[in-house]
């Protein structure tokens, strides 16, 4: 794919695909998703992101703990990515998107833990106010998935190191070797949850933004 990926998913905001080029191309990557949406219309590159803030403590994360906004479960909720392609009117004209890249923003130089940026494609894994508490089990006891929810979840990918940008920033980029199709919900808008990736103390109430960048 490396022949087309250069001039289609660049950052020239200005800068249009060809989308049969694009549809022929991704069908040999095997993306398993009916592109119909992006290939008959132009296909134009988006930038979305999110942000939320940690409690305002040190409790220590497990390895698949939810990094979420508040350790009260009923208050917690999932970042918003607007992904989907509206027209002028503002009515929503293709929800098959591609990701193409993530990165992940931390409000600190030394960041502790080791996030996996999850995706999902509907209203989210979770029913608004039941989503587990941040430092709880995303996938045990306390706030297990339903199966229905893991059919729908995309693993953009996880941190494995932070480059420090200065003393109160440091990001890590999830750079896809495929980029990942998924649709978004009626809305044109996807779900995203962090989930911790190791065993670590957190930096109290850090910022956390997540930068989306792809296709739609």
């Amino acid at each position: 794919m490396t022949d087309v990926l250069p001039s289609v998913f660049g950052d020239g905001g200005a800068r249009e695909a060809d989308p049969v080029t694009l549809f022929a191309s991704l069908q040999r990557g095997g993306l398993p998703i009916d592109l119909d949406g992006i290939a008959q219309g132009i296909v134009k590159p988006f930038r979305q992101e999110a942000t939320f803030t940690r409690p305002a403590d040190t409790s220590a994360y497990a390895i698949g703990d939810l990094i979420a906004n508040s350790t009260t479960a009923a208050s917690v909720v999932p970042m918003e990515f607007t992904a989907g392609r509206f027209d002028a009117a503002n009515a929503l004209q293709n929800r098959s998107v591609i990701i193409t890249s993530a990165r992940i923003i931390a409000a600190t130089g030394a960041p502790t833990i080791l996030p996996r940026l999850n995706l999902y494609a509907t209203n989210g894994p979770f029913a608004a106010g039941s989503y587990p508490a941040d430092n709880a089990s995303l996938r045990g006891a306390s706030g297990a998935l339903t199966v229905a929810a893991l059919s729908i979840e995309q693993v953009v990918g996880d941190v494995t190191a932070w480059t420090q940008a200065s003393a109160s920033s440091a990001y890590a980029d999830l750079t896809l070797s495929t980029p990942l199709a998924i649709t978004t919900d009626t809305s044109g808008k996807l779900r995203g949850l962090l989930e911790a990736r190791n065993a670590a103390t957190p930096t109290s109430a850090l910022a956390y933004t997540v930068i989306l960048r792809g296709l739609h």
